[in-house]
Order: C-alpha cells, then sequence, then structure tokens
C-alpha cells in the first residue's frame, strides 16, 4: 500500500510555490524537500502528499494534493523536469513529480481534518495532535513542522486493495464543490469577499478568491505583470469550480481604465474557461435590488442579505441542484 505523507509550509512559501508550479512555461507538479526520513524512503510512485499551510489568525488551508509519478534526488537524470523549472528548487535535494490527478484547492479549512487525522512515527507506532476533539490552536502545527507519514489502515481483508477515507481525503472531495468569486477590484473593499470567500467555506463550500489563491505578495506582483500567467491562474481556479458568484457592483463587467482586459466579464461568460459552463450566481448589496445589467442573467440571486446567509443559501441551492442532476 502506498504510503501518504502531510507536509505544513508557510504561507509565503506556498504561495510562491503555487504560482510557479501553475504559472510555469512548462507547467509540472513538483515538490521540493531536504527531509531524508521521509522523502528518501518513505514516498514513491503512487505515494500521495498532502501540503497544508498556515493561515496568520485562522486555521490552516489544504492547498494540495499531489498523487507521485516518483521521488528522485535533484540531480538525477530519470527526473523529467525542464532545467528552467528545476532552478527554482536548486535549494532542496529531493524532488517529488505529481501526475495529472495532482490538484490545488481553493480556500478550505483544514483544521477539522488535521485533528482527527492519525500520524505514524518512524517507529510503526501512531499519535494524533490531541488527545481530546477540540478546536484548532497554533501549537498543533508546530507538531508538524517536519513531513510527517499519515497513517492509512486496511478496510478489512488485507488482500482487499481498499482503504478507509482518510479525514484529508474527505477534506479534498469536497472540491466537488468548490465556488470562484467573481469581483471588482475598484468597487470594492476587500473586506467583503474575503467574509464571503470565509462564510462559503463555514457552510462546507470550497472558495477561489485571488486575494486568498495568492494573497499581496511578491508572487501576485510577478503574475499580475504578465498576461498569459495571470489568466492561466485564473483558468485553473476556474476549472475547479462548480459556480462564478459574482460580488454584484456598479462597474462589474465594465472594463477598466488601464486593465489588461475585461476581467470580470470574462469570468461571468465563462471566456477563460469555454470548455466549462459554470452555475452564475449574483450577491447583491444593493438596497433596492437592482442588478448590473451583466448579472441579470444569473441562475441565482441572493439579495439583502448577509454573507453568512447568501453562502448557507447558496450551500443548499448547490446541493439541491446536484440532487436534480443525479435524478
Amino acid at each position: 500500500m502506498a504510503n501518504q505523507a502531510l507536509c505544513y509550509v508557510q504561507r509565503k512559501r506556498v504561495t510562491d510555490w503555487k504560482r510557479l508550479v501553475l504559472t510555469h512555461d512548462q507547467p509540472s507538479f513538483v515538490y521540493g524537500s531536504n527531509d531524508d526520513r521521509v522523502f528518501a524512503s518513505k514516498l514513491a510512485q503512487g505515494s500521495i502528499l498532502w501540503v497544508v499551510s498556515s493561515l496568520p489568525g485562522r486555521n490552516p488551508a489544504l492547498v494540495a494534493r499531489m498523487e507521485l509519478a516518483g521521488v528522485w534526488e535533484r540531480e538525477d537524470p530519470n527526473l523529467e523536469v525542464s532545467p528552467d523549472l528545476l532552478n527554482h528548487f536548486r535549494e532542496f535535494k529531493w524532488i517529488a513529480k505529481g501526475t495529472s490527478n495532482s490538484t490545488f484547492f481553493g480556500h478550505n479549512d483544514a483544521g477539522p481534518a488535521l485533528i482527527s487525522t492519525v500520524f505514524e512515527r518512524a517507529s510503526g507506532s501512531t499519535w494524533t495532535l490531541t488527545d481530546r476533539q477540540s478546536d484548532w490552536h497554533p501549537e498543533y502545527g508546530k507538531k508538524l513542522q517536519r513531513p510527517t507519514i499519515v497513517h492509512i489502515h486496511s478496510k478489512g481483508s488485507p488482500l482487499l486493495d481498499e482503504i478507509h477515507s482518510t479525514p484529508l481525503q474527505e477534506l479534498s472531495d469536497s472540491a466537488r464543490k468548490s465556488v470562484f468569486i467573481s469581483w471588482k477590484w475598484k468597487d470594492n473593499h476587500k473586506t467583503l469577499p474575503l467574509s464571503l470567500a470565509y462564510a462559503l467555506v463555514k457552510n462546507g463550500l470550497m472558495s477561489w478568491l485571488d486575494l486568498l489563491a495568492l494573497p499581496k505578495s511578491r508572487a501576485l506582483k510577478l503574475v499580475q505583470r504578465d498576461e498569459a500567467k495571470l489568466e492561466r491562474l485564473l483558468k485553473y481556479g476556474y476549472g475547479q469550480c462548480v459556480c462564478v458568484l459574482a460580488i454584484d457592483s456598479a462597474r462589474y463587467g465594465i472594463q477598466s481604465p488601464g486593465s489588461a482586459a475585461n476581467w470580470t466579464l470574462r469570468e461571468w461568460n465563462g471566456e477563460i474557461f469555454p470548455n466549462r459552463k459554470l452555475t452564475r450566481v449574483c450577491f447583491s448589496t444593493s438596497s433596492d435590488g437592482r442588478l448590473s445589467p451583466v448579472t441579470t442573467t444569473a441562475d441565482l440571486v441572493l439579495s439583502g442579505l448577509t454573507p453568512d446567509e447568501a453562502a448557507s443559501e447558496l450551500s443548499v441551492w448547490l446541493h439541491s441542484q446536484s440532487k436534480k442532476e443525479e435524478g
């Protein structure tokens, strides 16, 4: 049975890693480490690497699930990664390369999943972050500073190639309920989209929001200077979602002076990912209920609600839509 391991990474480092993997000219899921204990012998083809990021003042988030094609020393000629991309990982001895089944996730709350996860020591004995179910505490993250093996126990007969779903896998499954938040920077203070993103997570959804995908950092500035890279980043997030949630405003869908493209209109119409049609939802804070001309085509309008109320209503609505499709 292939191993699973967890890497708990600082927000700044994981942001740059995410930007690099998603926007490089020859994109490939690669992850670097100097940890001999896990990467030298515990991970191989078919193993799963979970990447979790710490968030100041909030619970950690599950950033990525990498299904590994293998792990190699960086100088190994069998490591098929472009020299240009590999150069960004020159500080690391070990390089884990993911298959096409690897994925990044929208914003989520990984705290409960990490508390429920059983980990494994080198001796094979198991341990957990806490002896009791409780809220996430920052000191728990300190116990995960080094790559850590996730304990997997077989389901029934050892001859069966089945395993119990881990809490991390259950959390990753909620990616099927991801919501892409589209908003006009010049019309809104960042507090509103952030509040909406956090409310969606609280209601069992994942949220794709640029402020959380690549928060204000060197990584974001590098992407904003390159329209093609920004397009690639947006397309990736859009492709993981089931609906686009527009924060309606007076100039939503209107191109801003000096902007490289009319991003909100392209997000609403699905032009950044033409082969993927998302349900369109409008969140309006207008007191008179009027919508911008673009968002009048919404499949669902959430008006006169707080972010928490809107997120709850959207969660229920998406669940009912899913049931209709299954029926």
